[in-house]
């Protein structure tokens, strides 16, 4: 993680990176502890994990829904050799961390596109309830840990916020895992083209702004509802009353 930030005023590393053993678990679950005792927020119910990873969310499966979520390609079109080589690698990490992997048949995506994850439609939970802690624990990144962290944040100061794509969604899905009362703060932005997100909207019951078929990062579908979202509140502070208009409500 993040190197090359280092020489800039006030940064530091979290932690020594994405080590995915039981001692860096147990290290990165007591320095995020520390963090959100620093600054005034709740930590991790008790007996939930806590940490971060390089690849998120290859979340569990509840038993009535067999299928996985098949990945799409990302940003970039992916050959038929990375691609099984992605597909190996990925596997590895649920299995080793007691999730279920893919079964056979099922795509895969990449490390950036984490959440591989079940919804079946009469299964509306992709990570189980009291899972969302461990599955960052065990398989997401620094990055992914604060985005839920922030949502969390957002939703005890009482603040609304933006969901962009994919992994922001899955890393909303994880938040309101670990604190269900995330979800009344969250919008989301657009629906993306890769598959996954699609059941991650489903999973969390969002109705996204736009359906754009996007397949971009860098926070692209929240700056493009950005304005949409303005635009609804001016209309809701500057539209007049019937009253203020002038307007009779007699028939």
């Amino acid at each position: 993680m993040g190197c090359a930030l280092l020489g800039l005023p006030g940064a530091a590393l979290a932690g020594p990176g994405t080590g995915l053993t039981a001692e860096g678990v147990a290290h990165k679950a007591a320095v995020i502890d520390r963090g959100l005792a620093l600054h005034g927020f709740l930590p991790p119910p008790p007996g939930e994990g806590r940490g971060e990873g390089a690849t998120f969310a290859h979340a569990a499966a509840v038993p009535s829904s067999p299928a996985l979520l098949p990945e799409g390609e990302g940003s970039r079109a992916l050959d038929a050799t990375p691609a099984a080589r992605q597909a190996a690698v990925i596997d590895q990490g649920p299995t080793r961390h007691g999730f279920l992997p893919p079964p056979p048949g099922e795509g895969r995506g990449e490390g950036a596109s984490f959440a591989h994850a079940t919804a079946a439609p009469s299964s509306p939970a992709l990570l189980p309830e009291g899972e969302g802690s461990r599955a960052l624990r065990c398989l997401g990144g620094f990055e992914i840990a604060a985005l839920a962290g922030a949502y969390i944040a957002c939703a005890q100061a009482g603040l609304p916020a933006l969901v962009d794509g994919f992994i922001t969604t899955a890393a909303a899905l994880a938040a309101c895992r670990i604190h269900p009362g995330v979800r009344d703060w969250l919008l989301f932005s657009h629906a993306g083209s890769e598959p996954g997100h699609a059941r991650l909207l489903a999973a969390l019951e969002a109705k996204p702004l736009l359906q754009l078929d996007l397949r971009l990062g860098e926070g692209s579908g929240a700056a493009v509802a950005l304005p949409l979202l303005r635009l609804a509140c001016a209309l809701h502070k500057g539209m007049a009353t019937f009253a203020e208009a002038n307007i009779s409500n007699a028939p």
